[in-house]
C-alpha cells in the first residue's frame, strides 16, 4: 500500500473518531458572552457588593454540540444571605426561558443579587438538561461575594441621586446618572468640587466600555454626567454594574440594562462541535460514504497495478517464445 493510501487512512479513522467524539447536545454558561463558566466552579468577581443594593449579571446558555439540547423549565436556585432574581429575555426578546436550544443556539437570563447582610452571601443556580458527557447534567453555577454595611452616614461617601436608565447599544443613556458628596453625617458636602469617575464594576462584561464624558467635576457637591453611553455588541440586553469613585470618598454602585434587539434566537454555528448542519449527522455520514468510497477505489487501483506489475514478466516470455517459434 502506497503512501497516499495510508494518508486517506488515516484521515478517514480521524473523521470517524471525531464524529462519533462531538455528536449529541453540549451545553455550556458563559458570561460575558465567549467567557466559559465551567459547572461547579464558585465565581466570585462580583466585587465589593452593599447591603441592599442590586447588582446584575447576563449569563448565556449555548448550545455548543449538533444536536438539540433540552433545558429543564423548573431549574432551581438556593440563596445565602442575599436575595435573587432571574429574568430570561431570549433572544427574540420577551420569549422567557426557552427549553430546547438547536445545535449552535443560545438564550440569556439576566441574574440580580441583593445582599441581605454584612458579610458572605452566595447562591446557586442548577439546570437539568440532557448533556451527557462531562457530568454537566445537571449544570451547577456558583455565585459568592461579601456584603459591605454602607457608609452613607458613617464616612464621607458617595450617593447616587439619579440612577442611570439604559437605551439601545451606542447611543447615549436614556436618563443620564447624577451623584452627590455626603459629608460623615450623611449630608451633602456643598465644599465639594473635586472630580468623581464613572466605570464599570468588575464582572459585568469585559466587552463593555463607558462612552463619552466619564469624568465629571462636582459643582457644589453634586456631579451630573452628559453623553454617557455603554458600547457592545455580544447581547440583546446587558446587564451593567457602574461604580462611581472620588479620592477620600466611600463609592456608590448602580445597576442599570442596555438593549441591543434581535429577530431570532441566538446562533454561535462558528463555534458549534462537529461538523453536521442536522441533528442525525446526515452531512456527517455522506461524507464519511465518500471517505469509504474513496478507500475503496484507491485500493482497488493499487491492486490491479500491482497484479499488472507481475503479469508484465510471464507476458514478456511468452511474446519471446511465440518469435522464436516464428
Amino acid at each position: 500500500m502506497n503512501r497516499f493510501v495510508w494518508y486517506v487512512t488515516f484521515v478517514l479513522a480521524a473523521f470517524c473518531g471525531g464524529l462519533a467524539a462531538q455528536s449529541g447536545p453540549e451545553i455550556e454558561f458563559q458570561y460575558p458572552a465567549g467567557t466559559p463558566h465551567p459547572s461547579g466552579v464558585a465565581d466570585t468577581s462580583w466585587g465589593p457588593t452593599y447591603v441592599s443594593g442590586t447588582y446584575f449579571r447576563t449569563v448565556r446558555v449555548v448550545n455548543l454540540g449538533d444536536a438539540t439540547l433540552t433545558l429543564d423549565p423548573n431549574f432551581t436556585t438556593t440563596e445565602s444571605n442575599c436575595i435573587v432574581g432571574r429574568i430570561c429575555h431570549g433572544p427574540p426578546y420577551g420569549n422567557g426561558w426557552q427549553t430546547t436550544l438547536a445545535a449552535g443556539e443560545w438564550q440569556e437570563c439576566s441574574l440580580t443579587v441583593t445582599p441581605l447582610a454584612p458579610g458572605p452571601w452566595s447562591f446557586t443556580w442548577t439546570v437539568s438538561n440532557n448533556d451527557t458527557t462531562g457530568g454537566e447534567d445537571p449544570y451547577v453555577l456558583e455565585f459568592s461575594g461579601t456584603g459591605l454595611a454602607s457608609q452613607v452616614g458613617i464616612a464621607p461617601a458617595l450617593r447616587v441621586l439619579t440612577h442611570p436608565v439604559g437605551g439601545l447599544i451606542g447611543p447615549t443613556l436614556l436618563v443620564q446618572p447624577v451623584v452627590e458628596a455626603l459629608d460623615a453625617s450623611g449630608q451633602r458636602d456643598t465644599s465639594f468640587t473635586g472630580p468623581i469617575t464613572m466605570s464599570l464594576m468588575g464582572g459585568a462584561g469585559s466587552n463593555m466600555q463607558i462612552t463619552g464624558t466619564v469624568t465629571v467635576n462636582a459643582s457644589n457637591g453634586v456631579a451630573a454626567y452628559y453623553g454617557v453611553g455603554v458600547d457592545l455588541t455580544e447581547s440583546p440586553i446587558s446587564d451593567v454594574n457602574a461604580v462611581f469613585s472620588a479620592s477620600g470618598l466611600a463609592e456608590a454602585h448602580s445597576g442599570f440594562q442596555v438593549r441591543n434587539f434581535t429577530s431570532g434566537k441566538g446562533s454561535v454555528s462558528a463555534n458549534v462541535a462537529g461538523c453536521s448542519t442536522s441533528e442525525g449527522g446526515g452531512l456527517g455520514l455522506l461524507a464519511l460514504g465518500v471517505l469509504a468510497a474513496l478507500l475503496v477505489l484507491i485500493r482497488g487501483r493499487v491492486f490491479r497495478r500491482s497484479v499488472g506489475a507481475l503479469r508484465l514478466p510471464a507476458l514478456a516470455q511468452r511474446d519471446q517464445r511465440q518469435t522464436d517459434r516464428s
